[in-house]
């Protein structure tokens, strides 16, 4: 029982990470590209940040839905 709700809380912590990780690097590399000069890194970075956004919005309701809907069947209490 316990490697499964190990697996539960790595896969949340993950959804977690993963979110995070989207949100710094999408104004980053608008940021760099800005820094630069160049007008053509400037649009990359503008892509870069608006797929961050995107997939932000796009994966975060599935990752709570997941964790919803799994969350009772890997997460049951132990009767003594």
């Amino acid at each position: 029982m316990f490697p499964a709700m190990l697996v539960c809380h790595e896969i949340g912590i993950n959804i977690n990470i993963l979110h995070l990780l989207q949100a710094a690097i999408g104004p980053l590399a608008l940021d760099l590209a800005r820094t630069s000069g160049n007008k053509e890194f400037e649009d990359l970075g503008l892509q870069v940040l608006t797929l961050a956004v995107l997939s932000i919005l796009l994966t975060a309701p599935l990752g709570e839905l997941a964790v919803i809907l799994s969350g009772p069947r890997f997460l049951t209490k132990q009767h003594n």
